[in-house]
């Protein structure tokens, strides 16, 4: 049975950052994790921790160039649930700070509002600002 890349560095990662905190991740909460996010983002995802390693973000690209659309995930370490989810076209999500991140999606059509294209979501308060 092969694993999935992505099912091995995601638990890398939180394994590591869990090794200078003394709560552990059992084995079944791992596997858990990871389930919850190939059912949001699909298989094969990258991850990226928060400054302080307190959540995972977890994206994964498809489509054709022109028509990326990106899937992602924030996972809280601590009480190990998935706290927010989207998705963005043609654009990309990252980190800001320790509770931001940064999504930008290319509009389809442009209309005349003049509205920004990328948003900026607090994770622990669910806002977003652009």
């Amino acid at each position: 049975m092969k694993i999935p890349f992505s099912l091995l560095l995601l638990s890398c990662i939180i394994l590591s950052c869990l090794t200078s905190n003394p709560k552990k991740i059992a084995s079944n909460q791992v596997d858990n994790l990871s389930t919850k996010l190939i059912e949001i983002v699909g298989e094969d995802f990258q991850t990226s921790e928060n400054e302080e390693g307190s959540y995972v973000l977890a994206w994964k690209e498809t489509g054709e160039k022109n028509a990326k659309t990106i899937k992602f995930a924030v996972y809280k370490l601590d009480n190990k649930e998935i706290v927010y989810q989207g998705s963005a076209l043609n654009g990309y999500v990252k980190w800001i700070d320790n509770s931001t991140i940064e999504k930008r999606s290319m509009p389809g059509i442009v209309n005349s509002e003049n509205q920004s294209n990328t948003v900026q979501i607090d994770i622990n308060k669910k806002t977003k600002k652009p």
